[in-house]
């Protein structure tokens, strides 16, 4: 089963994600991504950059 799950950005908003991510190993993830959102003739752009580890 494949879920999605956000917040309610309302009627009028655009909102994206996307980007790339790398396995380095068998328990570490490293995931650079871009997101924005557009509304009331208004734009917000941002950049994250996430490692996850496995213990």
């Amino acid at each position: 089963m494949f879920d999605v799950a956000g917040q309610d950005v309302g009627r009028h908003t655009l909102a994206w994600n996307l980007g790339p991510g790398s396995r380095l190993n068998q328990r570490t993830s490293l995931l650079l991504d871009y997101v924005g959102e557009r509304f009331s003739r208004s734009v917000t752009h941002g950049l994250l950059l996430g490692v996850a580890h496995a213990f």
